[in-house]
């Protein structure tokens, strides 16, 4: 038996032991979908100018196109007459020429500028109301959807506004758009838009899956506010980072509105999901994080995939606000938004891999900064952040792993505030139990002139720290010597952790870290991780606490994953592997994991 420890990285080891020898046998975006007829009962400003039908006419083929709002010119938009006919609510039926699976509405709001009638009259409240057949006739489809348009911009380039469905509606032909009020103080004014459209589920396509369905994919969530969004630049990579990495997944929500890359559709990781203007383009810790796991986890047979829905300057106050149950009652608009991503990005992905097992792992957060540059909502950082915690466990499972940045102190904020909001998270972490994490980026600088936000060369580093922080877990390894305190104390006794990890105190060959690893007797002599047997699977002693890798080589010089993540069993673990051609040899190691 040969024993091998490997180190991809610091303080995620995969060990690698008992070899044994056998001698056998075009990127598709998200569809966006304009109605085919549409009426409404609020009378038009203009018949000619500003009549329904010129909300689907501006030929948008993505909501991240921009619209000017400073050349709104005749026969662009849709404005009621002053006031509404009817007066509110003022409504727009909607007409499908087929039936549709619907995951988001997107509007492009009235900016004032070159239509007539005072700025800001746009849409604000309203909601949508979804049916089986034409002209909202036959049977309504679950239930309304209610929403809060904000203002356009007087002046500029600006986007849709996302309102993202929390589950798909399907099966749509028709659609009413209720407004219920305008921007305005007055309801005796007009009420307008100028684009709308929808998203629909059942044409998302994206990049190609790999020919070869993975057993499982392997999930990771993404939220939070700009340094979770991004201000890395993607010109200042190197062009095999710059490039999408074809065997990882990525799916992201454009929270901010700006990101280039196509939104609500699976694609491979690439930089560029940044999504506020700042930023837009740029890339955050899901770059390096998803690359560092792929490395350490990943495998032909374990895909990895992530979900990203980040917004920046967004609180936990308000925003993330959390509701409190696995529900999106009483959610913040952003939190809402969030889940709409996960939920349709797992739908999404259980159409892509529909033979695979869809295994949701864990999040990724970075957050605190709008928290804790406001005098008015720092102090109650604590309590909403240990309510998002378990809110996001409550939806997405109780074992889902947390990684969380602690807030440095070189960011510029008030030193009180950010001390508080610093404290706050290290609590909230700590009553999370201990498959949470918080990690530290004091050292990482932040963008000259900008103290607020990381740069490339941090944000890289980030996403390597969020994917060693989340892998390890629940490793509590307060003297850094990369052997679970508690494992420690188990075998020598409370208050003796700190063992030298490359000590063999029972002289059987292994390291106290390889018993660690094995989950083995540091004091027995009992070779950890027993050789494993070669037949028509392969076979080695587990346990449920480990995770298992597979690596294959014809050489011994040349070795491929060929499966990982494998969950532990108590005792016996068994694999089978495929046969080669009969002349063919191949070498087998097996690898744990945390």
């Amino acid at each position: 038996m040969k024993k091998e420890t490997r180190r991809h990285r610091r303080g995620r080891p995969v060990l690698l032991i008992g070899i044994a020898l056998l001698t056998l046998a075009p990127h598709a975006h998200a569809a966006f979908l304009y109605p085919n007829t549409a009426t409404t009962d609020g009378g038009n400003y203009n018949a000619t100018q500003y009549d329904v039908a010129n909300l689907f006419n501006e030929g948008m083929a993505s909501p991240t196109n921009p619209i000017s709002a400073t050349t709104a010119n005749a026969g662009y938009g849709y404005a009621t007459a002053k006031p509404p006919a009817n007066g509110y609510p003022v409504t727009i039926i909607m007409t499908f020429n087929a039936a549709r699976d619907l995951s988001a509405f997107y509007l492009w709001n009235a900016a004032g500028g070159g239509l007539a009638g005072p700025p800001d009259r746009g849409i604000k409240n309203f909601n949508l109301r979804f049916y089986d057949g034409a002209g909202a006739t036959g049977a309504q489809i679950g239930a309304p959807y209610t929403n809060a348009a904000t203002k356009a911009p007087q002046t500029g380039n600006y986007t849709a506004q996302p309102f993202l469905f929390d589950t798909p509606y399907p099966g749509v032909r028709s659609v009413k758009l209720v407004m219920v009020n305008n921007q305005l103080a007055s309801t005796a004014e007009w009420v307008g838009a100028r684009e709308i459209g929808f998203e629909t589920a059942s044409q998302i396509v994206g990049d190609p899956p790999p020919t070869n369905a993975p057993a499982r994919v392997i999930v990771y969530l993404v939220g939070g506010q700009s340094n979770g969004d991004g201000h890395g630049v993607t010109a200042e990579l190197s062009g095999e980072l710059q490039s999408p990495q074809t065997s990882i997944d990525f799916y992201q929500g454009n929270g901010g509105g700006y990101s280039p890359l196509p939104a609500r559709t699976w694609i491979y990781l690439q930089p560029g999901s940044g999504s506020m203007t700042a930023d837009a383009g740029d890339f955050g810790p899901e770059l390096n994080f998803g690359i560092t796991v792929n490395q350490q986890v990943g495998s032909d047979q374990a895909r990895i995939a992530l979900i990203k829905h980040t917004v920046g300057a967004t609180s936990i106050y308000a925003d993330w606000f959390p509701g409190g149950d696995a529900t999106t009652n009483g959610d913040g608009a952003v939190y809402r938004a969030f889940q709409a991503t996960v939920t349709a990005g797992l739908v999404a992905l259980t159409n892509r891999y529909p033979h695979s097992a869809i295994q949701l792992e864990g999040m990724l957060w970075d957050q605190g900064e709008a928290d804790a540059n406001s005098a008015a909502n720092y102090a109650a950082y604590e309590t909403h952040l240990k309510n998002f915690l378990a809110d996001v466990r409550s939806t997405y499972g109780s074992g889902l792993r947390l990684a969380l940045r602690q807030l440095a102190t070189n960011q510029g904020i008030d030193p009180a505030q950010l001390a508080s909001v610093r404290a706050a998270q290290s609590n909230a972490v700590a009553a999370a139990g201990p498959w949470s994490c918080l990690f530290s980026s004091d050292d990482l600088p932040t963008i000259p002139g900008n103290a607020v936000h990381f740069g490339t060369a941090s944000q890289l580093t980030l996403g390597a720290r969020y994917a060693t922080n989340l892998l390890q877990l629940p490793l509590t390894d307060a003297d850094g010597n990369g052997m679970d305190d508690a494992w420690e104390e188990l075998y020598w006794g409370a208050g003796h952790a700190g063992q030298n990890p490359a000590a063999d105190p029972d002289g059987d060959g292994a390291s106290n870290l390889d018993e660690f690893w094995w989950n083995a007797n540091p004091l027995l002599p009992d070779r950890c991780g027993a050789q494993i047997q070669a037949g028509p699977a392969l076979s080695w002693p587990a346990n449920t606490t480990r995770r298992y890798a597979i690596e294959a080589s014809a050489d011994l010089l040349t070795w491929k994953r060929i499966a990982s993540y494998l969950p532990g069993t108590n005792g016996v673990q068994n694999y089978s592997v495929t046969p080669a051609p009969q002349d063919n040899r191949r070498f087998y190691r097996i690898g744990v994991q945390r």
